[in-house]
Parts: C-alpha cells; structure tokens; sequence
C-alpha cells in the first residue's frame, strides 16, 4: 500500500463549494476505481483555507493507471478551480514496524 498525500490551498469564500465539489468528484469517479482503497480531506488546523488530502491506493502504479484513466480529467476538473495556486502532491510507504 502507498498513501498520496496532497496538501492544498482553497480560494476565499470557496471552503463550502469546494468541499461539495470534492465530494461529488470522489464519488463518481475516485471511489471503485481499481487500486483505490479510501481517503480523508480535511481542513488544517492552523490555516483555513489549507487542505490535506490522504489516499491510500494498492500501489503507486495503481494512482499513475488512475491519473492516466479518461476519468481522470473531468475528476480533476471538478474542483481544480477551487485552488489557490498549485496543489502539493508526495506518495509515500507506510512503514507497518514503525
């Protein structure tokens, strides 16, 4: 399993139609994809507008299939607008010892 962890910046006055937006999108094209195991979006504490967003997928090659799928632009499409500037993405292995 790896865990893609995005941390995102939302526009002013767009915190409730982003979080609507998001979970429309995951719910039609995310949720059910193959290699998708779940997620959590939330809010950070310390900045408003500051978003995380956790997805545990089977494998990285399982999120590069999703990213490369036909689904994949009209998913992002659906909130990309929402960001104020762009989104910071990393993959990492979840270290079950640790």
């Amino acid at each position: 399993m790896i865990v893609e962890i995005v941390r995102l910046r939302v526009k002013p006055g767009q915190l409730q139609a982003f979080e609507t937006a998001w979970a429309e999108a995951s719910g039609r094209y995310l949720r059910g994809k193959p290699g998708y195991q779940a997620h959590k979006l939330g809010r950070q504490l310390e900045t408003e507008r500051d978003y995380v967003l956790a997805v545990q997928w089977d494998s990285l090659d399982a999120h590069l299939a999703f990213m490369a799928h036909a689904d994949f632009q009209p998913f992002a499409q659906s909130f990309w607008h929402f960001f104020d500037g762009e989104p910071d993405l990393i993959h990492f292995q979840p270290n079950p010892a640790l």
